[in-house]
């Protein structure tokens, strides 16, 4: 089994987090200073035409360790269609950046509180915001990124980031997503210094 671990228009300057992404044992692939729908259109290209089995999504305001990446990757062997993580929403909340319905997502998003996750470590979600969100190379036969615009669920019209985008087209599909709480990690939503625009556009791939 193959991974490609994705950090997308990297902030920059957020130490806690980039200190360990020479450590992460996976191929690593950065997109830095695009805007959102450019990154993850790299992301998808660069996956979808090289030998992988899974896509691995991991903002780069989310600090992950290889404690997390091992959990997930056991999680892998069960051959899940998308399983992530759990991160806090804003730093110090007790929000969790997950969505149990798709209804939660359109309708404020209602997070998941930390003191009322499900009692067991895997569970499924409508919505996991890319809290290192691993994704099979088969959900991209029904299901792809796309930037922010309208689209149509229960007869309703709704927008949103590429994440929303793609949980909701997920759950249109039938496309189950799990989230496991025990990979428990922490956004760093309001720290880093650089911008997209701020810095020349760049994809740096490491291979492990």
């Amino acid at each position: 089994m193959k991974i490609l671990l994705a950090r997308p228009t990297p902030r920059g300057n957020i130490e806690k987090v980039e200190r360990h992404n020479m450590q992460l044992q996976c191929d690593k692939l950065h997109v830095m200073y695009h805007k959102e729908p450019e990154a993850y259109e790299i992301i998808q290209d660069y996956f979808l035409t090289h030998d992988y089995d899974y896509l691995i999504i991991a903002p780069d305001d989310l600090m992950v360790t290889n404690e997390h990446l091992n959990i997930l990757k056991e999680d892998l062997k069960l051959n899940y269609d998308i399983i992530g993580g759990i991160a806090n929403v804003d730093e110090g909340d007790d929000n969790i950046s997950s969505c149990l319905t798709v209804h939660d997502i359109l309708n404020g998003p209602i997070w998941i509180k930390r003191d009322k996750l499900p009692k067991d470590d895997i569970f499924k979600v409508a919505f996991n915001g890319f809290a290192l969100m691993a994704i099979h190379k088969r959900v991209f036969e029904k299901v792809k990124f796309k930037s922010t615009q309208d689209d149509i669920y229960d007869g309703k019209s709704y927008t949103g980031s590429v994440d929303t985008l793609f949980c909701i087209d997920c759950h249109k599909n039938n496309i189950n997503i799990h989230t496991d709480k025990r990979i428990d990690m922490i956004h760093f939503r309001k720290q880093g210094i650089f911008r997209v625009g701020t810095r020349e556009p760049m994809v740096i791939f490491e291979a492990y």
